[in-house]
């Protein structure tokens, strides 16, 4: 597949999420959704895309209290819908690992609310090994397969 192809009429659409570590360049190269999980510091949360990386890196330092919790469903949701728009029939939805986040299990609450199948998968693992793994479904889905559940 060549680089920059829109790959938006593929029947199968890959989500994923932003522990995935994909570059947004390869994400839309592969024309791979990414839900943004959630960066929380003190009482503010937000999506990790809308948080300034070096800011959060002074807040570490300064021994502030930040952590992560899973996208809302919403977030899902909307996403799902954006695929469906799109022209998916089907949607292949990989997360980081279930022992560590409930991203998953948020995704497959979002998934109950749409007309087409939704496969949510727990990679298992996050970071990229995820990626790659995306990476992977959208060169699958790419090439024209179908999912068979």
């Amino acid at each position: 597949m060549e680089a920059g192809v829109n790959l938006s009429t593929v029947p199968v659409a890959v989500i994923t999420d932003s522990t995935a570590s994909l570059p947004d360049k390869v994400a839309k190269q592969w024309d791979i959704s990414v839900v943004p999980v959630q960066v929380v510091v003190g009482d503010q949360v937000d999506d990790e895309n809308r948080w300034d990386r070096q800011e959060l890196l002074r807040r570490l330092h300064a021994q502030e209290n930040i952590s992560t919790q899973p996208p809302d469903p919403g977030a899902f949701f909307w996403t799902f819908q954006d695929a469906i728009s799109a022209g998916a029939t089907a949607i292949v939805c990989l997360h980081l690992s279930s022992k560590l986040s409930a991203t998953a299990e948020a995704a497959r609450e979002a998934a109950q609310q749409v007309r087409v199948p939704v496969y949510v998968l727990d990679s298992g693992t996050t970071n990229m090994s995820l990626g790659f793994a995306a990476m992977s479904a959208a060169r699958t889905a790419a090439s024209g397969a179908r999912w068979n559940a």
